[in-house]
């Protein structure tokens, strides 16, 4: 790579056969599967100019990267990938970009990735990106309950919907099966949040069924009895339903 950009340094001119040698030099290393050698040549290449076309080799790029756990580097590979009909339709591709999406955070984008990949495969081979639904469902759920008492009324009407929406996923896939408990008790709020009263009821009283732990036990039926007889240890959070 050095060899190249110290040629192309001195005569520009150089530029196109070297970014040709280079990519010429990367699919040999993709043929012989020699990714790393793969991914530094082409990353010569970029550097020469970046945006260069990378071929074929976008997926194989993507997965050298992802298996490497250099993911934000991957989704870009994996994004040209997926222009590709015949990529789009392999199950592992999809699941590969909601786990990258995942590992860097982005919740939001690994959730339909997930859902995607649910939808292409059968019921036996879901529960792996099940947990990942249930766990970025209930994150996003999470912030959502939390931005929704900072929002005016009509605000925080449609961000209850849309967290509700995501606790009932990760209730109905049942994963993480350590926050299902913590999940209901969300949904209780939610619930409480919109009015829903004896939904949320409903919600507050299956918690004892799930949490093993025991604590969010006491505080759901302290949530049941201050909707159901308007009062508890609890006075603090809004609701709608005392």
């Amino acid at each position: 790579g050095a060899y190249y950009a110290d040629a192309a340094a001195r005569d520009p001119d150089l530029i196109d056969q070297a970014i040709s040698d280079l990519m010429h030099l990367a699919m040999i290393a993709r043929d012989e599967n020699d990714s790393f050698a793969m991914a530094t040549a082409v990353e010569s290449a970029l550097q020469l100019r970046p945006g260069v076309g990378v071929g074929g080799m976008s997926l194989s790029l993507a997965r050298h990267y992802y298996r490497s756990g250099e993911y934000g580097r991957a989704l870009p590979f994996y994004q040209m990938a997926l222009t590709d009909a015949v990529d789009d339709s392999q199950p592992d591709v999809v699941f590969e970009v909601g786990v990258a999406h995942d590992e860097i955070g982005d919740c939001e984008n690994a959730l339909l990735f997930f859902e995607r990949f649910v939808a292409m495969v059968r019921p036996w081979e879901r529960s792996e990106a099940e947990w990942h639904i249930g766990k970025c469902a209930h994150t996003i759920a999470k912030g959502l309950l939390d931005q929704a008492l900072e929002e005016d009324s009509q605000q925080m009407q449609a961000e209850l919907e849309r967290a509700l929406k995501l606790v009932n996923r990760v209730v109905e896939v049942g994963q993480p099966q350590t926050i299902q408990a913590q999940a209901l008790f969300e949904k209780g709020e939610i619930l409480d949040g919109l009015g829903r009263c004896q939904e949320a009821m409903d919600a507050y009283s299956q918690v004892r069924f799930v949490d093993q732990a025991g604590t969010l036990r006491a505080l759901a039926q302290d949530r049941f009895d201050e909707i159901r007889f308007g009062q508890g240890s609890e006075q603090v959070r809004a609701s709608r339903c005392r």
